[in-house]
Formats: structure tokens, sequence, C-alpha cells
């Protein structure tokens, strides 16, 4: 750990596990630290929320779990919430475009520390 001016603190924070799954009724197992989930949703509709259960032995209810969301196509999705269980994550995600559904799957990038 190196401390900068400002009090500033970095940490080189390295990940060791990577997984990939796509998701099936809204449920995933991924038992890695960090991943990618594809949706199996390709019509979230404007201003609709969709949640996906991710069940990893990683998890803690203690963990945190930070994550990104990419593509959609016409939509504009975004993560709106993480819910860390023992043994699983819940992703909740949003499709922020207030006008345009999703016409396509998205990603969900994680990772658990």
């Amino acid at each position: 750990m190196k401390v900068f001016n400002r009090g500033i603190l970095a940490t080189k924070f390295e990940t060791q596990e990577k997984g990939s799954g796509t998701d099936s009724s809204s449920a995933v197992t991924i038992n890695k630290n960090s991943g990618t989930i594809t949706s199996s949703e390709e019509t979230l509709a404007a201003s609709t929320t969709d949640a996906i259960v991710v069940t990893c032995d990683k998890c803690l209810a203690t963990s945190i779990v930070l994550a990104m969301a990419d593509g959609g196509g016409a939509g504009d999705v975004v993560v709106a919430k993480i819910t860390p269980a023992d043994g699983s994550f819940t992703v909740t995600t949003l499709n922020a475009d207030p006008v345009n559904a999703c016409d396509a799957v998205y990603k969900v990038r994680y990772v658990i520390m």
C-alpha cells in the first residue's frame, strides 16, 4: 500500500479468477470473484428494471460488489442496485432511457471485494 499526498490511499487489487455466464430465468451461477454476465433479456422496456440473481460461493453478505452494465442496443442500461448475500448477489439493472426499449442483450461486469 502507498499513501499519496492529501491522504489518498492506493492499493493494488488483483483479480485472480474471472468467469462468465448467461442468465437463464433471471439466474446464473459464476463461482468466481469477477466476471461477465450476459443477459437473456433483449427487450427491456424504457424505464424498466431487471434483476439477475448470481449464485457465487465467493460472495458474502458483507462483500462489496462493484458492477457496470453496457450494451442493450437502443436502450441505456445501468446498474441500479446490487444486493450481496451469503453465496449469491442480486444485480438490478435499469433501462434509464425514458423512451427507447433495449433491442439487444446487455452485459454486466462485476468484481467482488
